[in-house]
């Protein structure tokens, strides 16, 4: 499509700067933590600047603790750290509960610190919709270096290999991933510069009578016997994905 402007605009007549951008850009340029993948209609964010922790936290073994922490963040002031006890197993988890949106595609993006030394850590999606549990779950397995997917409810499908996540404490990854909940299937995940296209792969689903919701959820398991920590921040909730 041509745009035709008058001669006298701006348009396409400036070197260092441009006369127009739009609405998406300008809120990431005004602070918005949504710049990662901007598909899809945000249903909730959290970037963990607030005064208070608003998640449920569950922390296993002697150290676990999930706080507000401003050691390392992604953006503004704060994120959260995730600390496991101090045995081989111990983990720490915060889980989100929130009103069920419509039946769409979904999608749970976060951003993350690595560290070897936990066994593994994952990004879940659970959609309660009155007669079954639909369980989305990504997992990183740093000793392995291999991302995979849940695809029933003991089983995961690998989908990369070889990542290699820098494990330095200020870096962080960013993950999302995007399922169909009309179909029961992943649609694709996207780690750092690479998306990976899953859209053959179900994931998990059992019987669960639940009154309908959705529960946002990231785990971490030490596979030391010692306190393992990561970082995250920048939490978003999405619906309308293409």
């Amino acid at each position: 499509m041509v745009h035709t402007l008058p001669d006298y605009t701006t348009k396409y007549k400036m070197a260092t700067i441009f006369g127009q951008i739009d609405t998406g850009e300008l809120a990431a340029r005004l602070g918005s933590i949504d710049t990662f993948d901007r598909r899809g209609n945000v249903v909730w964010m959290d970037d963990f600047e607030g005064p208070i922790l608003k998640w449920d936290v569950i922390a296993v073994g002697t150290g676990a603790a999930v706080v507000l922490d401003t050691t390392y963040v992604k953006n503004g002031s704060q994120s959260v750290k995730l600390t496991t006890g101090d045995a081989v197993g111990n983990y720490a988890e915060i889980s989100r509960s929130l009103s069920l949106p419509v039946e769409t595609r979904l999608g749970l993006e976060a951003s993350f610190t690595s560290t070897d030394h936990l066994s593994y850590y994952y990004f879940s999606l659970a959609i309660y919709d009155g007669s079954l549990e639909h369980i989305a779950r990504i997992t990183y397995k740093p000793p392995t270096d291999i991302l995979e997917a849940r695809d029933s409810p003991t089983t995961s499908k690998t989908i990369a290999s070889a990542l290699k996540l820098y494990p330095l404490e200020g870096l962080f990854n960013t993950i999302k991933f995007v399922i169909d909940y009309s179909t029961k299937k992943y649609v694709r995940c996207i780690l750092n510069e690479v998306e990976y296209p899953i859209p053959t792969v179900t994931y998990a689903t059992a019987t669960n009578y639940t009154t309908p919701y959705a529960k946002l959820i990231i785990h971490i398991v030490t596979g030391y016997n010692s306190n393992q920590s990561m970082y995250l921040d920048n939490v978003i909730f999405t619906q309308n994905e293409p």
